[in-house]
């Protein structure tokens, strides 16, 4: 009766959708605006499975057999790529990890299965050599990790010491994962098959002290950046966890910050900070001085509502959550490994015979 009820209601809705799937469209936006020389490029958003060509009389008559329809976003929070493309999401709305995978053409989950269940996912890293997700979750209180696929294979509890553990990296050169513990204003150090290493940080404002760190992100020496929230700041720790430098501050001016959370790095070491607040993310370079910021609050390309994780791969391709936007949206960095790319684009390009 409730599935009548629903097709009495959302019929019309279907009937004008079901005319075809209209792909996102091809949107042309660079920061900074011309004239100015451009750095950061749009590139696309995903929200649900309709990007691959679903529509969504096919979602409600999956729906109406039973099945599971069109899956997408509620609330994505973190995210990490993998070097094919596909894009992993924690959605604590959801308890599961959303994974665009692009090889299949599909949304699939991952932390549904009665073992290695998730709870409230919060943040997510990858160590590709070994096919291994990380995937922390504050209510369980622990580190699950998985195969690429979605196979659970083990946790990490750390000896049920932690309080909130929430941010996550991965140093692949050192074979590590950090893991911030919020509640206990901490940073653990692992191997990669769940060993302990060592932890630092404790709570305060003087400098290495955190007060509710929330992200991580380690550059190609190693160097560890954490996001302190409370502390309106990011420090930077050495590989092992020596305090280095910190910058930002409590403001609503550019290169401040009012509610910092997601932070990553490019292939040229500038410093991307999430501002949830701000609506956008800031690029910084190492001694922390601004270069530019990115976005603004609303619902079109380029624009947010209260974003959070970001993630950077190999290609400098730049992956934001957009909350209540309930999409992920794409940029790229058109820096020197951009650049190269279309130099050798142009070259192919060029050596093909004409027709």
């Amino acid at each position: 009766m409730n599935k009548i009820k629903a097709l009495v209601l959302v019929l019309p809705l279907l009937v004008l959708c079901s005319c075809g799937v209209t792909p996102p469209p091809k949107i042309t936006l660079y920061w900074p605006s011309p004239p100015d020389k451009p750095r950061i490029k749009y590139v696309e958003y995903w929200y649900t499975e309709e990007n691959f060509g679903r529509s969504a009389l096919e979602s409600f008559s999956e729906y109406l057999a039973g099945k599971e329809g069109v899956l997408g976003f509620i609330k994505p929070y973190d995210l990490v790529a993998d070097s094919k493309g596909s894009i992993y999401v924690t959605d604590p709305a959801q308890g599961a990890v959303i994974v665009i995978d692009k090889e299949k053409k599909i949304f699939r989950r991952i932390g549904k299965d009665a073992i290695g269940a998730l709870a409230v996912p919060s943040g997510i890293a990858i160590y590709e050599p070994e096919r291994l997700l990380f995937v922390s979750d504050t209510k369980m209180r622990v580190v699950n990790v998985y195969d690429l696929s979605g196979a659970y294979k083990y946790s990490i509890a750390n000896k049920g010491q932690f309080g909130t553990p929430t941010g996550l990296a991965v140093d692949a050169a050192r074979q590590r994962l950090y893991v911030v513990d919020t509640k206990q204003n901490k940073v653990f150090a692992f191997k990669i098959d769940g060993t302990p290493l060592f932890g630092f940080g404790s709570g305060g404002t003087e400098p290495g002290q955190f007060n509710f760190p929330i992200s991580i992100a380690v550059d190609h020496d190693g160097n560890i950046y954490v996001v302190d929230m409370g502390n309106f700041r990011v420090e930077i720790f050495d590989p092992s966890g020596k305090f280095l430098r910190t910058f930002g501050s409590l403001g609503d001016r550019p290169g401040q910050f009012a509610r910092p959370k997601g932070i990553a790095l490019d292939s040229e070491n500038h410093i991307y900070v999430v501002d949830a607040a701000f609506q956008n993310f800031q690029i910084f370079d190492q001694e922390g001085h601004l270069l530019m910021w990115v976005g603004s609050g609303g619902i079109f390309p380029g624009q947010f509502q209260i974003p959070a994780g970001i993630y950077i791969d190999a290609r400098d391709r730049i992956y934001v959550a957009d909350q209540l936007n309930n999409r992920i949206q794409v940029f790229q960095y058109m820096g020197k490994i951009w650049q190269e790319r279309q130099r050798l684009k142009e070259q192919e390009k060029q050596r093909k015979p004409e027709k």
